[in-house]
């Protein structure tokens, strides 16, 4: 009989070294193959500074703050992968690219841009997400999708030239607010 026990814990404690070594390495694969795709979406070799944050696990908190000095395009990419992260992007300049990314449950994203040419684009995919962003300046192009439930966007826009932006929700009980200036390009908002 404690042959038999003793063989029940040595496989089950195998068994479940293996699953958390499975998930692990899923959760290494999908951060990997994220942060492969983030890459790709860069700035050309003549940008300015590109700062770029890749977290994984549970509230981790990444600030980025970008003031242009000079004449060349700014990049702010941060990924995170977990629960409970945050994610705060200033950006002040012409040509500003944030790229924001965040995958899990309880995460939030807070932008403030300022300037001209600015481009911004946020994917959040769990439950429970949150999207607080301020846009001022000229020629916006951004897109705001969140994938899973309770999620929620608000946006503040006092921008007179907006170009045509894309705001996905898909997922039950989201909540979109945005505050727009007058002079603004119509937006698609596709809520499911």
């Amino acid at each position: 009989m404690k042959k038999a026990i003793l063989a029940f814990v040595a496989i089950t404690v195998l068994v479940l070294n293996q699953a958390t070594a499975q998930n692990s390495r899923t959760e290494e694969a999908m951060l990997e193959n994220l942060r492969s795709k983030n890459l790709q979406n860069r700035l050309p070799g003549a940008a300015g500074d590109v700062a770029e944050t890749t977290q994984e696990g549970r509230a981790n908190v990444s600030m980025v703050q970008q003031v242009q000095t000079n004449t060349v395009a700014n990049q702010a990419s941060v990924l995170q992968v977990g629960n409970y992260n945050n994610a705060v992007v200033q950006q002040n300049g012409t040509g500003i690219r944030a790229t924001i990314g965040q995958y899990g449950n309880s995460n939030s994203y807070e932008g403030s841009l300022l300037g001209n040419n600015l481009s911004s684009n946020v994917v959040q995919q769990g439950d429970n997400n949150a999207v607080n962003q301020h846009i001022r300046g000229n020629s916006l192009e951004y897109s705001l999708i969140q994938l899973g439930n309770n999620n929620t966007i608000n946006q503040l826009e006092t921008t007179p030239a907006s170009r045509p932006y894309q705001v996905v929700q898909e997922g039950n009980n989201m909540n979109i607010t945005i505050e727009q200036s007058r002079g603004f390009a119509p937006a698609t908002i596709q809520k499911q």
